[in-house]
């Protein structure tokens, strides 16, 4: 698609262009900031129950999780298969 719209936008647009995409750029900072979660500093099982809950704000998933993993010795993939068969259970 970029490579058809943006010639044809320069052409017609000229430098409006770059100043059309980077409004873009800004409208879209807020809403990657407020609505996608952040995952630094997760391992890979906290990120994929980031994205299990139905809940947009999965933190009682993530605090959930925390409290198997210690019921669990530690044991990472336990946890997970127990919070996950929870979570199947509830839908």
């Amino acid at each position: 698609m970029n490579t058809f719209v943006i010639p044809i936008m320069l052409d017609r647009l000229g430098w409006v262009t770059f100043i059309l995409f980077g409004v873009f750029n800004i409208i879209a900072i807020p809403v990657i900031y407020y609505i996608y979660p952040e995952v630094a500093g997760k391992t890979l099982e906290e990120v994929n129950l980031l994205f299990t809950s139905d809940s947009l704000l999965a933190k009682e998933n993530v605090k959930e999780y925390h409290r198997l993993i210690s019921e669990a010795g530690g044991n990472v993939a336990v946890a997970t298969r127990r919070l996950l068969d929870i979570v199947d259970q509830g839908m």
